[in-house]
């Protein structure tokens, strides 16, 4: 899994720090939650295509807004639905 937020977002410095997290998908009535662990962050300027390949796809991408924009590439280690 790819995220991407900016670098000074709450999010950003929970993963850095611990490493892991959790992921809540779907809806609210039917919601799956992955823990995660980070794998490695990147700044979005410096992103291998791989990182990339989702902007594409989304239409939208984190290097348009800013240059303070970081990836996480997320570990799935467990699932609960």
């Amino acid at each position: 899994m790819v995220v991407a937020t900016t670098g000074a977002s709450l999010t950003a410095r929970n993963l850095g720090s611990t490493g892991m997290d959790r992921l809540a998908l779907g809806s609210p009535d039917d919601v799956i939650l992955v823990e995660v662990a980070v794998a490695d962050a990147v700044a979005v300027d410096e992103a291998d295509p791989l990182f990339r390949a989702g902007s594409a796809a989304a239409g939208w991408s984190p290097s348009e807004e800013g240059p303070d924009w970081r990836f996480f590439r997320l570990r799935p280690m467990r699932a609960q639905a």
